[in-house]
Parts: structure tokens; C-alpha cells; sequence
């Protein structure tokens, strides 16, 4: 029997940054992952944003997470010698009502500004930039990431729980956390959480004119890969489960662009993947009620790159000192 203080199911953004947590404070960490269960987290766009451009607001607690992620990433940084995290400056496109109102004297909103990119991104209302923000690169995360994944279907029927630790085929461990991303919503384990199923998909482009190494966004987001290589998102396709390409979403990705953009460019890929969003829009972490060896860390939405490290750090400390959780994202809520 091969022991490991925790197991976790899923390596996609949420189990990623709750291993190297784990593994930055010398615990030992297996991740079983299916690749063909969810592509999510492998293609997204990785965008740390610390605002909400329909409210005008900063993100739901985005004065802790915005620096504790950044300091996160940098020590990721220097502790396992890869580069995951990019800080880049963000452009917003502003609409006609977000150049009347734009909020400057709010937490990472940043002044209004003149066109940066005059005769490639249209923008007839001005921009504005955020005051911080980047984007994590999902690649270099898998890789870091490998040496631990045992590639396999996790079956829950060969599960065994007992009071003091976990089993699963050849493996034991102190506990189980489950980071399955829309695959949970099938699961049997936390069946009262209720998800909002949404469809993403994304184009890869080639833009030889732009020479930028900011996040734009405006109809859709623009983020640079390499100098002429562009990831270009994203559809918001409500309770849809497969992630296959589709030539409607390709279509709507081209009219984003064409409004944001005066220059060519290429379309050199289309991906797709499903994001667990929760209803009550809060990601869900905690402890099963009847099983404590049992957790589930899920649901952070597109705010994982931003969410995912504090939350992460928040899960840890319950498992291994049992500090409490804000009720607000603790699973718990949903057994009232």
C-alpha cells in the first residue's frame, strides 16, 4: 500500500494550486486525473483579473487575493525553478457608459487613457487599464505538475473511508479532496450543490501587427502567448456539458474580434472547455458533513487564477489545524 498524506482528484487549476500548497509545506501529495474528463483548466486563458466590469467594482475579496496570489506564484517561482505566472498590464475597451462612469478612485481601477494600439484595437470610447493583473500559463502548471499525476478515472466505488484515513485501489492517505471541475456535478459524493454549468470556448490567433504584452479586453479578451501568438476568448454557453469546438462558437469569437480589432489576424486553433460555476457564485471548499476524511475544492469559475491560491491555503489550514471557513464558501452551506 502506497501512503501519501492526501490524495486529490483532478490536476486542472484547483488541484494544481492545492498540491503545490500542500507540497510547499513538505506534504506528500498524489493527484489522480482523467485528462479526458475535462480539458478546462488546460485551455483556459489563465487571466488574473481583479475586477468586475458589470458592477465597476473589484472582485469579491480582491484586496486579500490579488497579493496573496502574486506572492503565491512568486514563490511557486522560486521553489520549483518553473515560470507559471506572467504579471501583465490589463486595457479595458471601454463602452460608452464605462467612459462616463469608469471608476478611478476604486481599488485596481486605473486612469482612462489614450488608445495605446491606434489602428489595431477599435476603441472609439477611450481605454482604461487595471492596475494589476497577468495570467497564468496552464501549460507550464501541468508539467510542473506531472511527476505526481497517476492518469486514471477515479471510481468511486472503490473508495473506502474509515475514521482515521482513506483507501483508494493501491493508495492510502489522511484524506481525499476532490477537484473535478463540471465532472463533479455527476458525482454522488456532494449531491445538494448546485452548479451553473459554462461553456468556453476560445480561439487561437495569429496577430503580426500587435506587439503587446498586456491583456485587452473589450467584446471578448485578448492574451499574448508568445510576440505574435494570441489566445482570444470567450463564448458563455449556459448549461452545455460536452466541450467539443463548434462552428457557431468560432463565428461569434470572429464578430468579437472584428469589433475589437482593425488589423488581420489568423485563427491557428478553436478549443473549448466547461467551467463549474456555483448559483450562488462562490467557490465551494470544505469538508463533506458526514465524512471529514472526505473534501471537495471546486467551482472557482474564471476567477481561478486569482481565487485559486488563497482558497487553496484556506482548505489547507482545515485539514490540518481545522480552522474554520468563511461560511460563505465553506460546502456546508448547503446542508442547512
Amino acid at each position: 500500500m502506497q501512503q501519501y498524506d492526501y490524495i486529490i482528484v483532478g490536476s486542472g487549476f484547483a488541484g494544481g494550486m492545492l498540491a503545490l500548497t500542500l507540497r510547499m509545506k513538505n506534504r506528500t501529495v498524489l493527484l489522480i486525473d482523467d485528462a479526458s474528463q475535462s480539458q478546462c483548466s488546460r485551455v483556459a486563458a489563465g487571466m488574473l483579473n481583479p475586477v468586475n466590469f458589470r458592477s465597476l467594482a473589484p472582485s469579491w475579496n480582491a484586496p486579500t487575493l490579488v497579493p496573496f496570489a502574486v506572492d503565491f506564484y512568486r514563490q511557486v517561482e522560486m521553489t520549483f525553478q518553473k515560470k507559471i505566472f506572467t504579471p501583465r498590464t490589463l486595457w479595458r475597451v471601454l463602452t460608452e457608459t464605462e467612459a462616463g462612469g469608469w471608476p478611478e478612485t476604486k481599488t485596481f481601477f486605473g486612469q482612462k487613457a489614450a488608445n495605446p494600439y491606434p489602428g489595431i484595437v477599435h476603441a472609439p470610447h477611450g481605454v482604461a487599464h487595471i492596475t494589476t493583473g497577468g495570467n497564468l500559463n496552464a501549460a507550464a502548471l501541468t508539467e510542473l505538475l506531472a511527476e505526481h499525476v497517476q492518469q486514471d478515472y477515479f471510481d468511486e466505488t472503490l473508495l473506502e473511508v474509515t475514521d482515521t484515513h482513506i483507501k483508494y485501489k493501491t493508495y492510502q492517505a489522511r484524506a481525499i479532496i476532490f477537484c473535478r471541475g463540471f465532472r463533479e456535478s455527476e458525482s454522488t459524493l456532494f449531491p445538494r450543490i448546485t452548479y451553473q454549468l459554462l461553456k468556453g470556448q476560445l480561439l487561437q490567433l495569429r496577430m503580426p501587427a500587435l506587439k503587446t504584452d498586456g491583456i485587452i479586453i473589450g467584446a471578448g479578451y485578448l492574451v499574448p502567448k508568445s510576440e505574435t501568438d494570441f489566445l482570444f476568448g470567450a463564448t458563455h454557453e449556459r448549461e452545455l456539458r460536452d466541450e467539443t469546438c463548434t462552428e457557431a462558437g468560432k463565428n461569434e469569437l470572429d464578430q468579437k474580434l472584428r469589433e475589437m480589432f482593425t488589423t488581420p489576424y489568423t485563427i491557428t486553433g478553436h478549443l473549448a472547455g466547461v467551467r463549474p460555476t456555483i448559483r450562488d457564485h462562490r467557490p465551494v471548499i470544505g469538508l463533506h458533513p458526514h465524512h471529514p476524511r472526505i473534501a471537495i475544492f471546486n467551482g472557482l469559475g474564471s476567477k481561478g487564477s486569482l481565487q485559486g491560491p488563497w482558497l487553496a491555503e484556506q482548505l489547507v489550514q482545515l485539514l490540518e489545524t481545522g480552522k474554520p471557513l468563511l461560511r460563505e464558501i465553506d460546502v456546508r452551506r448547503f446542508w442547512k
